[in-house]
């Protein structure tokens, strides 16, 4: 950014009251977080891959990152790549504690619920 855009973006002719800024809350955003798809991967005993698919949009990006962070596993090698000009993929590697049972299935939906709970719309198909 140049010194004379920084200027402007400083003037105070250009700034908002607080009345007048727009607060950005997922759940209520005119457009929706959405995934596409999750594909869950057991890989061996302690280890799983999960991909999730989701359109893109601003910020949807931090939001599937925490779902996968809320779920309280080891969480290692997250890489977040586009599909096509309206989708990304993002792909992470979960450790599980040994004593800990997990099926593919347990892990989608609480991944799903753990979704809904961001304000994240989940269109899957079963």
């Amino acid at each position: 950014m140049s010194e004379g855009e920084l200027t402007s973006l400083n003037d105070p002719n250009l700034s908002l009251s607080s009345s007048e800024v727009p607060e950005h809350n997922s759940k209520s955003s005119t457009i929706p977080y959405k995934i596409l798809e999750i594909d869950i991967e057991k890989i061996n005993d302690r280890l799983f891959s999960i991909k999730v698919i989701f359109e893109r949009a601003k910020g949807i990006q931090a939001q599937i990152q925490r779902v996968t962070e809320s779920l309280g596993f080891d969480l290692s090698n997250t890489i977040i790549h586009p599909v096509d000009q309206h989708k990304m993929l993002s792909t992470s590697f979960m450790h599980v504690r040994k004593q800990k049972q997990l099926t593919e299935e347990s892990l989608k939906k609480r991944i799903i619920e753990a979704s809904l709970n961001c304000g994240i719309m989940v269109e899957i198909d079963d």
